[in-house]
């Protein structure tokens, strides 16, 4: 994950990008989420995509790989 932060591609959606002005959250706080945050359960597979979640102690997000190098953003929440 932290290589495709890095090298790869990482898509969101307005929907997204709208969640996250809403809980007061800044696409900064998403890249810390992601290079620091852990995935302590396993992938789970909703309507043919698999999700995962990536914590941290104060926030969270969903995200799904495309492929090797590309992720999607779906949702973020804190805690």
């Amino acid at each position: 994950m932290r290589h495709i932060v890095q090298k790869g591609s990482v898509s969101y959606s307005e929907t997204f990008k709208g969640e996250l002005s809403k809980i007061r959250m800044t696409m900064l706080d998403v890249e810390n989420v992601l290079r620091c945050g852990c995935v302590l359960e396993e992938g789970q597979l909703e309507s043919g995509i698999c999700r995962y979640k990536v914590e941290t102690d104060r926030m969270g997000i969903v995200v799904t790989f495309l492929s090797k190098t590309e992720m999607q953003l779906l949702k973020a929440w804190r805690k």
